[in-house]
């Protein structure tokens, strides 16, 4: 009797779609939210509407979380295959590289919003 083969498993690998959001919707986040508070900074200060600024962070934020729900997506589905079936192995090891750089990303959201806590964005 041989080792199952990738053909004889019923393994449906992962969409590229699926990657894609997995691995770059971290870094896709974080520059949105650099750039977007640079562009709005101006306006929030001549409006006198300084929340916005975290209301951003926090979009930004639940977009790296919703790429890390993903990513744990891609590392759950093919467990019992991941010996035998090479789709699955690959989807694990991206999975992981996505929360990895999913978590990394988010707390640099975070970290970028820090001084707004304690300094004014205005002055």
């Amino acid at each position: 009797m041989s080792a199952p083969t990738d053909e004889t498993l019923d393994y449906v690998p992962a969409g590229w779609g699926r990657l894609l959001v997995a691995l770059w919707s971290g870094p896709h986040w974080w520059a949105t939210h650099l750039g977007l508070t640079y562009l709005v900074v101006p306006e929030t200060c001549a409006l006198g509407i300084q929340w916005t600024l975290h209301l951003i962070t926090v979009a930004c934020l639940a977009g790296t979380v919703a790429g890390g729900w993903v990513s744990l997506g891609l590392l759950r589905r093919g467990v019992p295959q991941r010996e035998v079936n090479r789709y699955a192995l690959r989807d694990g090891y991206l999975g992981w590289i996505g929360l990895a750089l999913n978590v990394f990303f988010g707390a640099v959201v975070i970290a970028e919003n820090v001084p707004r806590w304690f300094l004014d964005a205005c002055w």
